[in-house]
């Protein structure tokens, strides 16, 4: 830590040095207040950093999250301006917006386009909350300029020169009006054509980060293209692969005697550090079952601590994804930009995985480890799906979960709204009722007095374990985990109904689909359309089919049975 006066205030420094300046990853406060976090390079923000600048207090202050040369914002970052009410997420030049970017505002407004010097010039497009959207010509942000389509919530078009501030009145000459007649009952699309297209691509976003990491590992990122997904000259060049993992070693004991942390005598997580130091035999030239599952568990360690490259590269993407889709100002056609963003995330940390397992198949590529290695009856047996997902998103996606989700519920609220209403509605009914509403044959039924002659007490809450079961759906955070859930759920209410039908009973669909609507009812599990979207948008095409994804299709066959469903039931 070096402090020194500045007037009657004092800057304060804690961090790395080299020849008598800040060079390497500190912190720096500022005499003026402001804060800066990240990566320096001769005296100078250099690389990764984060910089919050203007008191908070009063709202007047800005967050900026990126890439830094020489002490000025350049290359990709997001600025979170609170006393504006807006965010960029974008390109910079020499401090000021510069190239690719969109703004989102607290008032619902969405912009994309080219920003030249700060100012939104050119060709963009313009999105409001209700669906109405502007694709042309722009001055400024709000200030149309040329020609351009403006398009209402209603489907109907105007094209033509368009001129003026949105908010003072705009001037339209040789335009054209296009009515919605062809089907006003159908939802206008909401996004301009140009929509996701003038923005930074998502490989273009936190080279800094990631840079960062492949020097700790001693490779040069110019093996890689531009787009970040492909080794370059064809074939997947070959590295030293003792080299890299000494580097890892030498980076891991650097960050132990610069970061002084508590530790325990044989404490486990002292334990753990010191095992991530040693060159591991699995993984580097063949995979087998047991050589996945102890690959799995070194990366889970590594990625707990941040004295591993891998764990710093973890926590400084995930919470850069965080601070862009995070916070007050999110808006639901973020989500689009995030779940791109995301993915590539995965693809770009599991080269860097590869790095250190070659053993891993090929990016893009996956395979199967059987549990045996023999068939029964003449099936093959299942086995573990190896692939950038199925290895990195139980790492991810806990990690980005509560960002992405409120992305996912802004843009399936109005579903979702209906959905829960419905819901509501249905479980102030007694289970007979609703099962009667629902077709569910009367065997399945479950009594509710002691009067009946068939009443049992197993058979009162005979779905019980069921709905239980499937209420874990929203403790859970990656798509497989939830496929997981769903099976497990329909295991449920086979006990349930072997227990009273005998254990030779099988489900047919016609019983089947009635019943499981009854625990999905039940089970009121909220935001039930988000959590499909988002099953739908992460899960693996491997896994798409087979009994995890029928049942899966199921479940999304109940929830759109409850969004449409035309009767009701009386109380």
């Amino acid at each position: 830590m070096w402090s020194w006066k500045n007037g009657y205030t004092r800057s304060i420094y804690e961090g790395r040095w080299k020849d008598n300046v800040q060079n390497g990853y500190g912190i720096m406060k500022y005499a003026c207040g402001d804060i800066y976090e990240g990566y320096f390079k001769d005296g100078h923000p250099h690389g990764h950093g984060v910089k919050k600048q203007g008191d908070f207090t009063s709202s007047s202050a800005t967050i900026y999250t990126g890439e830094w040369v020489g002490g000025a914002k350049h290359g990709y970052g997001v600025m979170d301006d609170i006393g504006k009410g807006e965010k960029y997420l974008g390109n910079w030049s020499d401090n000021k917006k510069h190239g690719c970017g969109l703004i989102v505002t607290l008032d619902g407004i969405y912009y994309e386009g080219l920003f030249t010097q700060d100012i939104l010039t050119g060709h963009g497009v313009m999105v409001f909350e209700d669906g109405t959207n502007y694709e042309g010509e722009f001055r400024a942000a709000g200030v149309f300029s040329g020609k351009g389509t403006l398009t209402f919530s209603s489907g109907d078009k105007i094209e033509g020169s368009l001129n003026g501030a949105w908010t003072e009145g705009v001037k339209i000459s040789n335009g054209v009006m296009h009515l919605n007649v062809s089907n006003p009952a159908m939802p206008p699309n909401s996004k301009p054509n140009s929509f996701g297209k003038l923005s930074v691509a998502p490989n273009q976003k936190w080279n800094a980060i990631f840079r960062q990491c492949f020097q700790c590992l001693g490779v040069s990122e110019t093996i890689l293209t531009p787009t970040g997904n492909h080794f370059t000259n064809g074939p997947c060049p070959t590295f030293d692969n003792v080299k890299i993992w000494q580097n890892v070693a030498v980076t891991i004991s650097c960050s132990q005697k610069h970061i002084q942390t508590p530790k325990k005598n044989g404490s486990d997580l002292e334990k753990s550090v010191d095992c991530l130091e040693l060159i591991p035999h699995f993984g580097q030239k063949t995979l087998t079952l047991y050589d996945y599952t102890e690959l799995k568990l070194y990366l889970q360690n590594a990625c707990e601590t941040t004295h591993h490259p891998l764990g710093q590269l973890v926590l400084n993407v995930t919470n850069a994804f965080n601070t862009t889709y995070g916070g007050v100002r999110v808006h639901p056609l973020l989500l689009s930009h995030a779940i791109k963003e995301l993915k590539c995330i995965t693809t770009r940390l599991y080269q860097v995985v590869k790095l250190l397992f070659p053993a891993l198949p090929g990016e893009g590529t996956d395979v199967v480890l059987p549990y045996e290695e023999r068939e029964e009856d003449g099936n093959p047996i299942e086995g573990e799906v190896v692939s950038a997902a199925s290895l990195l998103q139980p790492t991810l996606l806990p990690r980005v979960h509560p960002a992405l989700f409120v992305l996912y519920a802004l843009h399936n609220k109005r579903e979702d709204d209906l959905y829960w209403r419905r819901l509501m509605k249905w479980n102030k009914q007694p289970d007979t009722t609703l099962m009667a509403f629902l077709g569910i044959d009367q065997k399945f039924w479950a009594k509710s007095t002691h009067h009946s002659p068939t009443y049992s007490p197993m058979k009162e809450q005979l779905f019980q374990d069921a709905v239980e079961t499937l209420q874990q759906l929203k403790t859970t955070f990656s798509p497989i985990e939830k496929l997981l859930v769903i099976r497990s759920t329909f295991q449920k209410m086979t006990v349930a109904v072997q227990q009273e039908l005998g254990a030779q009973y099988l489900w047919s669909m016609d019983d089947l689909f009635p019943v499981f609507h009854f625990v999905v009812v039940r089970a009121r599990i909220l935001q039930l359309g988000s959590e499909i979207h988002f099953v739908e948008d992460f899960l693996e095409p491997a896994m798409q089919h087979g009994e995890l994804g029928l049942m899966f299709t199921t479940l999304k066959a109940c929830y759109f049975q409850i969004l449409q469903e035309k009767m009701s039931m009386n109380s």
